[in-house]
């Protein structure tokens, strides 16, 4: 499987914490969190592509419509991460966040995976 689902505690400790555990951010060298919705076509892109970067990044992801705790979770992306847009990409190199984004192309997905210091995508 190119990706798994972000489990439970993981979603309790970020609405609690506002950060993801270190369970999670440090399970791989390279982590990419994503929240999402499973309708979203930007969000059908990129799972299309992700299997081919199965074995370079570890993938979490989260179609948050379909939890039990939806408006919870997409209040506190909206908020506490500020951010309204889907898919929502949050990414890991050994446990520190490199950077975050929206809808990513596959080359500027391969080019994230690259990244060791924290940077700002425009």
């Amino acid at each position: 499987m190119a990706f798994e689902t972000l489990p439970d505690d993981a979603i309790h400790f970020v609405l609690a914490h506002g950060e993801f555990p270190p369970e999670i951010t440090k399970a791989a060298p390279k982590v990419a969190v994503i929240l999402t919705q499973d309708w979203c076509p930007d969000w059908h892109a990129m799972e299309a592509y992700l299997p081919e970067f199965a074995g370079q990044v570890r993938i979490f992801v989260l179609q948050y419509n379909l939890h039990p705790e939806f408006e919870a979770i997409m209040e506190f992306k909206e908020n506490t991460f500020q951010n309204r847009e889907i898919p929502y990409l949050r990414y890991y190199r050994d446990g520190v966040l490199i950077t975050a984004s929206n809808a990513l192309p596959r080359g500027t997905f391969a080019a994230l995976l690259q990244k060791t210091k924290p940077f700002r995508i425009v």
